[in-house]
């Protein structure tokens, strides 16, 4: 693998590693200020928000396609 290659797969690779480490704190401080007895008005907005889907889909598109 070239040099530039290298190093865009090692950009990707660190982007979506702090990407998730993000995730995880969120979700962290979600679960301990819930655990902890919060007002649940601050609570599940922003629990809902990270949950709730942006789109649902329809049922035909939800179905995996048939193996031919």
């Amino acid at each position: 693998m070239t040099r530039p290659w290298r190093k865009l797969l090692l950009f990707v690779h660190v982007l979506a590693a702090v990407g998730l480490f993000g995730t995880d704190l969120v979700l962290l401080v979600l679960g301990i200020s819930g655990a902890s007895g919060s007002d649940p008005q601050a609570v599940y907005p922003a629990a809902l928000a990270l949950y709730k889907p942006t789109r649902r889909l329809p049922s035909r598109e939800r179905r995996l396609p048939a193996a031919r």
